[in-house]
């Protein structure tokens, strides 16, 4: 139980210092516009990291039952 609390904590401390990094270091440090000029941009920008997790976990657990 406490490896999963542990790792449960650690996504969401991730997941909260990027939107606080897409939040307000984006418009401010990187000199870059908005992320989402477009509604498909927009979702792309949403689904894009919950894809990118789900590959890791599905790859992670497929290595591990090998």
């Amino acid at each position: 139980m406490g490896a999963q609390l542990y790792s449960l904590v650690k996504v969401l401390v991730i997941s909260a210092a990027g939107a606080a990094l897409i939040k307000y270091g984006l418009p401010y440090g990187f000199g870059l516009g908005a992320i989402a000029s477009s509604n498909g941009g927009a979702v792309a920008a949403i689904l894009l990291p919950a894809l990118v997790m789900a590959g890791l976990l599905w790859w992670r657990s497929m290595s591990q039952t090998s």
